[in-house]
């Protein structure tokens, strides 16, 4: 029984080590400390900055390739696995299970080289130290910070 009962401790500390942070535009529900006060990050403003940029070049290819017609790319899913089974629990990952892949078409008379290109977002919000108590921020900057959103791969020529 006491195995069991470690087991069971053993998978919800993972499971809380991999817990996700709170949704755009919410405050975090977890209290820091007995306190109630505690460090959250709180988005004001989320919008497109750019749209179809040059994101970077594929990490793959370090340079032009002459004489390539077509490029191919495999789509991969990680996974994680928790079970448990009478005295032992057991996590597993895999960073490339099932996926499927897609063809970029490229000109074979030119050198090309594949791209990555999306949509930029400028992400604006507060961060700062919050009173889950009083519900009330103590102290907070405004923040921008840019991500990357619905990218995809081009073949671009020299």
């Amino acid at each position: 029984m006491k195995k069991y009962i470690k087991s069971i401790y053993l998978v919800l500390a993972i499971v809380l080590c991999f817990q996700t942070t709170a949704f755009a535009g919410e405050i975090s529900p977890s209290r820091i400390g007995g306190s109630g006060v505690g460090y959250t990050e709180e988005v004001t403003s989320d919008v497109i900055y750019k749209s179809d940029a040059f994101i970077a070049w594929h990490p793959d290819f370090s340079g032009y390739q002459k004489n390539i017609s077509a490029y191919f790319f495999l789509r991969t899913k990680a996974s994680i696995n928790i079970s448990i089974g009478g005295t032992y629990a057991s996590v597993s990952y895999n960073p490339a299970s099932n996926g499927s892949g897609f063809v970029v078409a490229a000109n074979s008379s030119k050198a090309t080289r594949p791209a990555i290109y999306g949509d930029t977002y400028k992400i604006t919000y507060k961060a700062g130290m919050y009173n889950y108590n009083t519900k009330k921020w103590q102290s907070y900057s405004i923040q921008t910070r840019y991500a990357v959103r619905d990218t995809y791969i081009v073949a671009v020529e020299k």
